[in-house]
């Protein structure tokens, strides 16, 4: 099973201080690391607000890098 984790979340404000992007870094490896990732993803306003929270956030992310990781030739 892979641990994966959210390490941090970098929030961008427009000049009305509503978030306008966000970056979040992640790693993850197996019990005897032998695999291993890491990463960063942004995301839209859209994707988070109402998803700010860390859980959600995993869920997100982990769901995005499955669907790149199956679309790889």
């Amino acid at each position: 099973m892979i641990k994966f984790k959210i390490v941090s979340v970098n929030t961008t404000l427009s000049e009305t201080d509503e978030v306008s992007s966000v970056r979040v870094h992640y790693n993850g490896s197996d019990e005897t690391r032998s695999i291993n990732i890491s990463g960063n993803m942004v995301l839209s306003p859209e994707e988070y607000v109402g998803n700010d929270a860390i859980p959600s956030l995993k869920s997100i992310i982990k769901n995005k890098v499955i669907e790149q990781l199956q679309s790889t030739k």
